[in-house]
């Protein structure tokens, strides 16, 4: 599915780009109380996906690598009191977050919670083979993904 769009209040994206009091990602910047994903682009209360190929019911991102219906993150770098992708554990293909900790009013990825205006991730369930992202909450108008279920073989989850 490329060009998946998300409609009412749920995102696009375009590279992934977030505007006004939400996040950018230039190899994961976080500035002031807010997080900055170059190439995140929320765009009004609407975020879409270009370049997130669904394949086969399984997520690839640009630079996020699914082999073996698993995601593989290659390349994240956090530069300056942001976080250091140190610790997501793989474990028998499936993966584990340990220890997401941003440090300057960010969020804290126990459990995903950013504090000021932007989102909460809390229950990033991983079950064997296939991610399923419940509740991601972005409370300054910007996405609701909500039961996000990467069911490749696990649709009988």
């Amino acid at each position: 599915m490329k060009n998946r769009t998300f409609r009412s209040k749920v995102m696009t994206m375009k590279n992934w780009k977030f505007r006004s009091k939400v996040m950018t990602m230039k190899n994961w910047k976080f500035r002031s109380k807010v997080m900055t994903m170059k190439n995140w682009t929320f765009r009004s209360k609407v975020m879409t996906m270009k370049n997130r190929t669904f394949r086969s019911k399984v997520m690839t991102m640009k630079n996020w690598t699914f082999r073996s219906k698993v995601m593989t993150m290659k390349n994240w770098k956090f530069r300056s009191k942001v976080m250091t992708m140190k610790n997501w554990t793989f474990r028998s293909k499936v993966m584990t977050m340990k220890n997401w900790k941003f440090r300057s009013k960010v969020m804290t990825m126990k459990n995903w919670t950013f504090r000021s205006k932007v989102m909460t991730m809390k229950n990033w369930t991983f079950r064997s083979k296939v991610m399923t992202m419940k509740n991601w909450k972005f409370r300054s108008k910007v996405m609701t993904m909500k039961n996000w279920t990467f069911r490749s073989v696990t649709s009988s989850y």
